[in-house]
């Protein structure tokens, strides 16, 4: 699910939360989320990612600062450790949140990473799911 949401600053958030599954054959060393605005076209606006294991109540999301924010969503092993060995069939939620994010935003990807593939540059459909987890309750929407 993706909404807008207002921040008590006043700064808009794009905020994406579901909940990835780990449906391969072994446990899990940890799951990021990739998450990527489209624009008209399915054009690419922005990407950001969090680490599984990580979400905040959404009532004290708006009186916190993006420093917080970004820095809770970071935590590479989730809340409680959570996204340290996922064994299969385990879900773990996830949120990714972008700040001030552009005009023109129609719908959104996210995608299932394992934390030790490297960081890569990636040109638009070229981004593949981790073949071993399953995002749920993730489709691309419009906004409105």
């Amino acid at each position: 699910m993706g909404q807008l949401k207002k921040q008590d600053t006043g700064e808009s958030l794009y905020v994406i939360k579901g909940t990835v599954t780990n449906v391969g054959e072994a446990a899990s060393d940890g799951i990021r989320i990739r998450a990527t605005l489209l624009g008209k076209d399915n054009q690419v606006i922005v990407q950001n990612e969090a680490y599984a294991g990580n979400l905040i109540d959404e009532s004290l999301m708006a009186h916190m600062n993006r420093v917080r924010i970004e820095g809770f969503l970071g935590m590479r092993y989730g809340e409680g450790n959570s996204n340290r060995t996922i064994p299969v069939g385990m879900s773990l939620p996830f949120m990714v949140v972008f700040f001030d994010p552009p005009e023109g935003v129609e719908s959104f990807t996210v995608k299932a990473v394992n934390v030790d593939e490297p960081e890569r540059i990636q040109s638009s459909g070229t981004d593949t799911e981790k073949s071993d987890t399953r995002i749920s309750s993730q489709r691309s929407i419009r906004s409105n």
